[in-house]
């Protein structure tokens, strides 16, 4: 409905001290981390959540933090941590897991749809020309 009125929403990648600090809380309760990333080719926080994770691991040896490229968004990266959550709820290993998820996550169909291309436009995922003509055709 924001959206709607002309408010702009605006995306930011997470900063690695906050990746750090989020992961830091989960090490400090003895979990292990597999951390599924929104697309690297959408976004920086998938290469922001790997530093993170690396420099933790640096510091603490013991640390186990896995983050995987989900490649996708929305509801395709939904589907692969719902798959994850449910082989580790059937006792799965990490390394169970993370292979499959590498294995699998190209074989995701993608659909999604949009109210109005002019969003897509403001927010650099598609050129100017495209959002026009695309409105004056109505797609």
């Amino acid at each position: 409905d924001m959206m709607r009125g002309g408010a702009m929403p605006i995306t930011m990648a997470a900063n690695p001290e906050t990746a750090r600090e989020l992961f830091t809380g989960f090490l400090e309760e003895g979990y292990d981390i597999l951390h599924i990333a929104f697309s690297s080719a959408l976004s920086g926080s998938c290469s922001v959540a790997a530093t993170a994770a690396r420099e933790l691991c640096e510091e603490r040896p013991e640390a186990k933090i896995t983050v995987v490229d989900s490649l996708s968004a929305s509801l395709g990266e939904g589907l692969l941590v719902h798959k994850a959550v449910t082989m580790k709820e059937n006792g799965k290993s990490m390394k169970e897991i993370v292979d499959w998820l590498e294995k699998n996550k190209l074989n995701l169909c993608h659909i999604f749809t949009v109210d109005d291309l002019h969003h897509l436009h403001r927010g650099g995922r598609v050129s100017k020309t495209t959002a026009i003509i695309g409105t004056l055709i109505n797609v």
